[in-house]
């Protein structure tokens, strides 16, 4: 995506004086986001989150913090791993050390908090967990689209078995509110219930 790689740029030259570095860590940004086995969780995945926070920058504290978790907090992401967050924090942890980026605990914290998306009572944190989560609320058939790209990054897994992974998903979300901020509730919330509820259905 055109627009990413400025951004990142912009971002991280704030800190970093070494062009090397950063074009080192660039290409660690887009080697695993483009990796073949990657169907949703891409590059598009990232440009989208990012045009779902410019809509709330007023709101947001430390713009950079959330800009560097979108960039790293689907770096590791492997479909057979439970640890793929643990593993992406880190892999930020060590780029980031030879920053001088300061808010390294919060962008990790953001990044371990995509793992179930609990409750969390930093602004910043619910901005960008809740533009994770944005595609929930799209059009039924945008949706569909995801629920397609999900189940072909699952394609190792069999049918009885992504069901099973994916109703325990399903229902995990519909058990609290989807979103934290009131942005994002009053945008996405019915319509993200909407469609959970609907491939809940072909699902059961």
């Amino acid at each position: 995506m055109e627009k990413l790689k400025p951004l990142f740029y912009q971002t991280f030259e704030k800190y970093c004086n070494d062009r090397s570095y950063m074009n080192l860590c660039w290409d660690e940004v887009i080697k695993n986001y483009s990796n073949k086995k990657r169907f949703y969780h891409n590059l598009n995945h990232l440009q989208h989150m990012f045009n779902e926070l410019q809509e709330v920058e007023d709101f947001i504290e430390s713009i950079d913090s959330i800009r560097l978790a979108v960039f790293y907090h689907d770096l590791i992401y492997k479909v057979t791993s439970t640890e793929n967050e643990e593993q992406s924090s880190e892999a930020f942890d060590k780029r980031i050390s030879k920053t001088r980026f300061e808010h390294v605990d919060l962008v990790k914290e953001m990044i371990i908090a995509t793992k179930f998306h609990d409750k969390t009572f930093n602004s910043d944190s619910r901005y960008f967990l809740d533009s994770d989560l944005a595609v929930l609320g799209s059009s039924s058939s945008q949706y569909d689209e995801y629920t397609r790209l999900i189940r072909k990054e699952y394609q190792i897994y069999p049918t009885f078995l992504y069901r099973r992974g994916r109703l325990k998903v399903l229902r995990a979300l519909l058990n609290k509110p989807i979103y934290q901020t009131d942005y994002f509730t009053s945008k996405y919330e019915k319509q993200a219930q909407r469609n959970l509820k609907r491939e809940l259905q072909t699902l059961v």
